[in-house]
Formats: structure tokens, C-alpha cells, sequence
């Protein structure tokens, strides 16, 4: 599927249109047990850099799509637990 936008859409003045494409499957598929079903909770976090954070139960773990990698960024005991918010600084 191919979409135009409009660049003014990106706080260009200019009125170029950009065009991109829309996958129409995904590109990779984030396995997350342990997510907490609660809509008003903030589990996710990306940054510019391509680092995402998600909290996994009383977890959150880091993956960084520039090498694939994982890690485990803190844990909370039961009593503080499950994380309710991601956010990492800039």
C-alpha cells in the first residue's frame, strides 16, 4: 500500500508530497510474557536511537534493533512490582 503525505505534516513549509510504503505484514514479531493487560499503563518506550524498552511483569529489558541485542535493564521485587511505566531519558 502506498500512501502520500504531506510534508507540512512534518513541520516542512515546503508542499512536497513524500510517499512510503506500508507494510502489509510484519517485519518482526515481539514475543511479551508477562505483559500487563491494563490499557492506561505506559509498557513501551522507543527512542530515536532504536532502542526499545518494555516492562515484562516486574521487568524491563532493553532491545536494541541496530544489533538484535536484549538485556535486562532492572528488576523490581514482588512488592514493588509489576512496572507500570517505561521511560527512558533522551
Amino acid at each position: 500500500m502506498d500512501t502520500l503525505v504531506s510534508s507540512e505534516n512534518f513541520g516542512s513549509t515546503d508542499s512536497n508530497m513524500m510517499r512510503f510504503s506500508i507494510l502489509q505484514s510484519s517485519e518482526r514479531t515481539l514475543g511479551a510474557p508477562d505483559l500487563v493487560d491494563d490499557f492506561d499503563l505506559n509498557l513501551l518506550e522507543w527512542r530515536s536511537s532504536n532502542v526499545l524498552a518494555i516492562a515484562l511483569g516486574n521487568t524491563v529489558y532493553l532491545w536494541d534493533a541496530l544489533d538484535n541485542s536484549t538485556s535486562e535493564l532492572v528488576t523490581v521485587d514482588d512488592e514493588n512490582g509489576p512496572v507500570n511505566k517505561c521511560e527512558l531519558g533522551s
